[in-house]
């Protein structure tokens, strides 16, 4: 259910603000993919992003938000934890991160970006 809202923005071309589009669950169904099956494993200090690659290989860009104002109406400002290859598959949180009783996590490629 979740890819029908991306996949429907995708189809008809329709803009969305940024700080929306970023907070979106799931992945277009058409069109080409950056990434899909993001998730995020382990515990505490050791938390590691994974992910299936699209066709392309590409730089992907991770970033963390310390909030979830968009939960409530407002917006969530996310700060770049680093970049790596799409092809990697996976991509090792800070340790420091795994201290916070909350963040978010958003993935941006060239195609759409992906959040946990």
């Amino acid at each position: 259910m979740v890819d029908l809202l991306p996949s429907m923005i995708r189809f008809f071309n329709l803009m969305v603000p940024e700080q929306q589009e970023r907070e979106l669950d799931g992945v277009p169904l058409t069109g080409p993919l950056s990434l899909s099956n993001l998730t995020l494993r382990g515990k505490g200090k050791k938390q590691l992003l994974t992910w299936t690659p699209g066709s392309q290989s590409e730089i992907l860009s991770v970033y963390w938000s310390p909030t979830d104002h968009f939960g409530e109406g407002g917006s969530d400002e996310y700060f770049l934890l680093g970049e790596g290859p799409s092809d990697s598959k996976q991509f090792a949180l800070p340790p420091d991160l795994g201290k916070k009783s909350f963040f978010k996590v958003l993935v941006v490629g060239e195609n759409h970006s992906a959040n946990t």
